[in-house]
């Protein structure tokens, strides 16, 4: 008899012990003063699947630039129906927080008042302030004002090229032009030769010379315009 006294106690107090083992992560939502969440880190999780302890879901400032490491909840009061909380972080006078969703994870059922330790999270839209509002916008006219002056250059630097290449025609016309008039001084002064040469009668030798000079330039001439060979033509007649 006292045997089975003995062992009835000690079953009680095993499953006590176990009882209370299991209740330890089974706290009282309304009770729950604070809670802290980090980026990158999951909550616990009993009866569903563990969720971020922060996620951005948008807002104006959106979600992939400025996003708090330690956000910290404070239990504002019960409205009759839920937990109301207040959620701050040290955070960039351009950013403020805007909607935000706290949810923790019901012990037994979905509306437990009773909740698991460690299951809440926060589900949180980040907004712009209006100093964010005017940095925005400062940023974007710089952005279009470098993307101008780029042009500009990009434009000066064509002008450039096409004004040099007017320049190289000019120059190759004005060559063309002087060597061109070159030529005619030197048929011009071999006829006016070999008519005072042949005052003197000295007509064989000095008028075969500058007759025979004057002809050949005028066929080089001649030929280096029809041949399209114009340059090499004339650096040879130069170079003799």
């Amino acid at each position: 008899m006292i045997r089975q006294e003995v062992f009835f106690l000690l079953a009680v107090l095993a499953v006590s012990i176990h009882g209370w083992g299991n209740n330890k992560d089974k706290v009282l939502l309304e009770k729950v003063t604070s809670i802290t969440l980090e980026e990158g880190k999951m909550t616990n999780a009993r009866r569903s699947s563990a969720i971020k302890q922060l996620e951005c879901v948008g807002g104006s400032a959106g979600c992939y630039g400025y996003r708090p490491k330690v956000v910290q909840c404070v239990n504002t009061g019960h409205d009759g129906y839920d937990v109301q909380w207040e959620c701050k972080t040290e955070m960039d006078s351009k950013y403020r927080f805007g909607k935000i969703d706290v949810s923790c994870e019901g012990y037994d059922y979905p509306d437990d008042p009773y909740v698991l330790r460690g299951s809440c999270g926060l589900r949180y839209e980040l907004d712009l302030t209006e100093e964010g509002h005017r940095h925005k916008k400062n940023s974007f006219y710089s952005g279009g004002e470098h993307h101008h002056h780029h042009n500009y250059n990009s434009s000066s630097s064509d002008s450039g090229w096409f004004g040099s290449l007017i320049q190289l025609v000019i120059i190759g016309a004005v060559i063309y032009c002087c060597l061109g008039a070159c030529f005619g001084r030197r048929s011009g002064s071999s006829s006016s030769s070999s008519s005072y040469s042949s005052g003197y009668g000295h007509g064989n030798s000095g008028p075969g010379f500058w007759s025979g000079a004057a002809t050949g330039g005028a066929m080089g001439y001649m030929m280096g315009r029809r041949g399209g060979y114009g340059s090499s033509n004339w650096g040879s007649g130069w170079g003799s």
